[in-house]
């Protein structure tokens, strides 16, 4: 397997890289999230499903570059835990979004 090019620039120890006004974006979902709401009708599981959900959103590491958000959702009556990690891509000026659940689904969303 050949390894990945960063997406990032690589920083010495010596020079962290910065806080930009992306991540700063990123503040508002700081906290506890009560959520309701419905699947889309697209959804290749539980299409049109009704659900609850609870989410609370961190800073992963100091610095405030990847934000973390752990997270209950009851999916039609189906409860399942998740896990996502947020983050600003500089090279594409998208935002990163690397979502897992205990399903055994990964995700990547930008």
């Amino acid at each position: 397997m050949a390894a990945r090019k960063p997406t990032r620039k690589q920083s010495s120890a010596n020079e962290p890289s910065k806080k930009s006004a992306a991540h700063k974006r990123l503040e508002v979902f700081l906290g506890h999230w009560e959520l309701q709401g419905n699947n889309s009708p697209t959804c290749p599981q539980f299409a049109n499903a009704h659900v609850d959900a609870i989410s609370d959103f961190e800073w992963l590491l100091p610095g405030g570059l990847f934000l973390h958000a752990k997270g209950l959702m009851i999916v039609d009556g189906h409860p399942f835990l998740s896990s996502m990690i947020y983050s600003y891509n500089e090279s594409k000026k998208v935002y990163d979004v690397h979502f897992f659940d205990s399903m055994g689904y990964t995700r990547l969303y930008q």
